[in-house]
């Protein structure tokens, strides 16, 4: 006699090896206590033979500002190393940055305010060989000069470590002349046909840049041959509304007098953006545009639209909560009514974030998460990630300071391991 066997009884060993082959997550909970500080050794014991993936970054100072960053992919042979060179006033005058079989080296020079009037860009690749200077400046008027190849610095980088100064890699970062709009003009002649290559053939620019009594920006025009007829630009309109300003920015790429693309910009009274439109194709009609909403000093919502080649709209929400120090964002990618991906961020005093954890598909399963610990002066002195939430760092970055504050380590281990980073327990 042959019995039936219920279909639940022969799936219940499949949903058994389920339960296997996925873990229960286990999320971290937000941490906010502060470690007592601990002055880093000036220089790290190797690490255990048995760890795992290890990149170190080591660094060297002068009267407290850093001149010399190294890092370790290996034991103890740097294969990258980085320098900085100073003005009597600190600000930075040079970047270099060796690797094995290349590297870069960008020079600046500065007017009495400090400004860079000069940027040389050298290496071993010819493609990273330019100069770009300010030949002209005044109130209501710049003009600059570029000759070279790429126009930013990418992949050629001379500042790459692990604690950056933000200010002085936006200095050694500032191509002078407009690089973005350069290279959307690039695109342009290349998908037209032109026979280009962005990286090797060389440019000769003049970009000229107008201004209005105030020092906003009306007009910028690019010579590309040198004939002083400029070949594209850029225009700025800008209207006062009761409650805050409208900009609207033009590109005109042949310099026809068409333009080929816009956007514009809403700023409230505080100067605040709460929209953005842009007008892709020239045809004075926004394919694509983001709304902002703010109750009194906080973000609260954001609304992106994009209108396809066929005419169809997607829309994009997401609406911000702030519950004592987490921000949750909630994104809701068809505006149908149903979240979709959840993301929140625990937040200090000083706004440096504990934790940060993402929920893919809003199911209340916590899909990613990072977190970082600081010291008792407020300075971070690791964060590990979890990619697949089982509990066990993955990658952790541990950061070791001097007695008077200064980074001497950064030491990325993956997995994640405390003792492998050689900085603490």
């Amino acid at each position: 006699m042959i019995r039936p066997i219920a279909f639940a009884a022969l799936l219940a060993p499949l949903a058994a090896c389920d339960a296997l082959d996925t873990p229960q997550r286990e999320p971290w909970s937000p941490d906010f206590t502060e470690r007592a500080v601990e002055a880093a050794p000036e220089t790290l014991a190797p690490a255990p033979a048995d760890c795992g993936q290890i990149t170190r970054w080591a660094y060297d100072y002068t009267d407290g500002k850093r001149t010399r960053a190294q890092r370790f992919s290996e034991r103890n042979v740097p294969d990258r190393t980085e320098e900085r060179t100073y003005d009597d006033a600190g600000r930075i005058v040079r970047a270099y940055a060796e690797w094995d079989g290349g590297w870069v080296e960008v020079t600046l020079e500065r007017d009495p305010d400090g400004r860079v009037v000069r940027r040389v860009v050298d290496g071993s690749e010819t493609s990273t060989r330019s100069t770009a200077e300010v030949i002209e400046r005044g109130p209501t008027r710049e003009v600059l000069r570029y000759d070279g190849t790429v126009l930013l610095l990418e992949p050629y980088d001379p500042m790459t470590d692990r604690r950056t100064d933000h200010a002085a890699r936006a200095d050694i970062h500032d191509p002078l002349v407009d690089g973005d709009a350069m290279i959307d003009a690039l695109v342009r002649e290349i998908e037209a046909g032109r026979d280009i290559d962005p990286l090797f053939d060389p440019f000769e620019v003049v970009e000229t840049r107008l201004f209005d009594g105030e020092g906003h920006p009306l007009r910028t025009e690019w010579d590309l041959d040198g004939d002083g007829v400029p070949e594209q630009t850029r225009d700025w309109t800008r209207t006062a509304l009761p409650d805050g300003v409208e900009v609207e920015i033009t590109d005109d790429y042949d310099a026809d007098g068409a333009a080929e693309r816009g956007r514009v910009e809403l700023y409230d009274g505080q100067g605040r953006l709460t929209f953005e439109g842009f007008d892709l194709d020239g045809d004075r009609q926004i394919d694509r545009q983001r709304t902002l909403v703010y109750e009194g000093d906080a973000l609260v919502s954001e609304l992106a639209a994009e209108v396809a080649g066929d005419g169809a709209t997607t829309t994009q929400v997401i609406t911000y909560e702030y519950v004592e120090r987490a921000r949750i964002a909630r994104i809701d990618d068809e505006d149908d009514g149903v979240i979709d991906h959840i993301t929140t961020v625990w937040l200090r005093d000083d706004g440096q974030r504990v934790l940060k954890q993402e929920d893919d598909k809003a199911d209340g399963e916590i899909d990613w998460q990072r977190r970082h610990v600081f010291d008792t002066e407020g300075r971070e002195i690791y964060s590990e990630r979890d990619r697949d939430v089982d509990g066990v760092a993955d990658l952790r970055w541990d950061y070791g300071w001097s007695a008077e504050g200064l980074l001497l380590h950064a030491v990325g281990t993956e997995p994640g391991s405390a003792r492998c980073g050689g900085l603490r327990d």
